[in-house]
């Protein structure tokens, strides 16, 4: 697990922060990185700070780049980017 710092700091600089107009969070999850058993997450404010307190034990590798920072995280913390959908009954 990484150190409980980069934790704090993520805590410190994103909890409670909506960002700006251009603040976004992105997820990659392409074929190369599933083979690996990884996903990335690119995000910005809260997101950030909600990503790390929900999986911090998965995530291998954080890198801060301004107002955002990217995760890479363990597959097995990630259910698949189909759940972040409801379903949707026709009418």
């Amino acid at each position: 697990m990484l150190d409980k710092k980069i934790y704090n700091r993520i805590m410190r600089e994103f909890k409670g922060k909506s960002g700006g107009p251009e603040a976004e969070s992105i997820l990659v999850d392409n074929n190369e990185e599933r083979k690996s058993g990884l996903i990335e997450v690119y995000a910005h404010g809260k997101n950030a700070a909600k990503i790390a307190k929900r999986c911090w034990p998965s995530i291998t590798a954080v890198k801060f780049e301004g107002e955002s920072v990217t995760f890479t995280i363990k597959r097995t913390a990630f259910r698949g980017m189909h759940t972040a959908f409801k379903i949707v009954r026709e009418e």
